[in-house]
């Protein structure tokens, strides 16, 4: 992902005070993220490695769930009574290919599933 790929948004972001600083949290989280291999960490733990300021970082991991930063998995776990949540970040589902287009969790895609089921194609 290069910078000119990431494309916050919102009514106060200006591209020459953040655009830099974004960018450099939401790589700086995901590589983070992604090097732990699936284990866990709570927003305060990633602040604390990273540096960053803990509404900073759910921000990042809010981004990173979007298809324009990756569309990656973003798990929870609710961790104490009191709201702390752990999270862990896994790679994005991609849907399989197989010439026509199928978007997930719509009914073209739940009826070619249908029919993969039956052996049947549509045409």
């Amino acid at each position: 992902m290069i910078q000119a790929e990431l494309n916050f948004d919102g009514p106060m972001f200006d591209p020459t005070l953040d655009g830099e600083r974004l960018g450099r949290q939401l790589r700086a989280v995901r590589d983070f993220m992604l090097d732990l291999a699936g284990s866990e960490r709570t927003v305060p733990e990633i602040a604390r490695d990273l540096g960053f300021p803990e509404c900073s970082v759910s921000a990042r991991l809010r981004d990173l769930r979007k298809p324009r930063f990756g569309g990656y998995r973003v798990e929870s776990r609710r961790v104490t009574p009191t709201g702390l949540y752990a999270y862990r970040l896994l790679p994005p589902i991609r849907p399989r290919r197989t010439g026509a287009s199928i978007v997930p969790g719509t009914a073209h895609a739940v009826a070619s599933r249908a029919r993969s089921a039956k052996g049947t194609r549509s045409v």
